[in-house]
């Protein structure tokens, strides 16, 4: 796949610390495939929870706040419209496609997403959050 540069190249992160290659150099992420950058990208705003970040208050999502909550439809159509939304603020995504949320274990969910980038190229992903519906 063609590198585009409006998605872009960022350092990897593997379980949110800094990825080391075979001899020490820093990894990166969307150098062989952009899309692994997005998907990376996503997955952080997904997983953080919103207000983390002193310096970026807006940056990351409510989801968690429903894996606690009983596993109804009420409750799965909530946290799709957030996931939905929070998909939404990254800046390179024109259309957010499909959500499917799961409970693939006791101790999770899972938020399966299709999105299309504004330079026309279909996403797809799942993310796990921690916690689980009931």
């Amino acid at each position: 796949m063609a590198k585009d540069p409006f998605i872009g190249v960022d350092i990897r992160l593997i379980n949110g610390d800094i990825g080391h290659s075979t001899i020490g150099d820093l990894e990166l992420v969307g150098n062989v495939d952009p899309m692994d950058n997005m998907r990376q990208a996503l997955n952080m705003r997904l997983t953080t929870p919103l207000g983390k970040y002193y310096f970026a208050q807006g940056y990351g999502t409510r989801s968690g706040n429903y894996v606690d909550e009983p596993n109804t439809e009420y409750t799965r159509n909530n946290l799709e419209a957030e996931a939905r939304a929070t998909i939404l603020e990254e800046q390179r995504i024109d259309k957010v496609e499909s959500i499917v949320v799961s409970s693939p274990s006791t101790n999770q969910m899972a938020l399966s997403y299709s999105a299309i980038t504004k330079t026309g190229t279909r996403l797809t992903d799942t993310v796990q959050i921690g916690g689980r519906l009931n």
